[in-house]
């Protein structure tokens, strides 16, 4: 998309160097204002760090990613550990039977490509 690498970093760094200005205005005005995490700024955020709101978890096919945990935590609430996202179909014979489908329909839309 930018024709000069030299180009990019130059607009980069004054955008940035822009929205600090109008953050420091805004804050001298008494008005709130907070910056907003980029992607790449999350792992390194201090208050992200200090709320332990990212946690390892392994999934079967992906390997370790993080995951953010709940939002809110009580003291006295069991919380659930986070569990991998599903593989696809890999609950449908249980959903679809809960339904009331017999496991020959299943079969007929698994081979009409319906379900995976």
């Amino acid at each position: 998309m930018f024709p000069d690498a030299a180009l990019k970093v130059f607009l980069v760094a004054d955008v940035q160097a822009r929205a600090q200005r109008r953050c420091k205005q805004l804050i001298e005005n008494g008005i709130p204002v907070g910056r907003v995490n980029r992607r790449e700024d999350l792992l390194d955020d201090p208050q992200i760090q200090a709320a332990g709101i990212l946690r390892s978890v392994t999934h079967p096919r992906g390997g370790e990613m993080l995951q953010p945990r709940a939002a809110v935590r009580f003291s006295e609430t069991q919380h659930l550990d986070n569990t991998p996202s599903a593989d696809l179909g890999e609950h449908t014979v249980e959903i679809l039977s809960d339904l009331g489908l017999t496991f020959a329909q299943m079969q007929a839309l698994a081979k009409q490509g319906v379900i995976a």
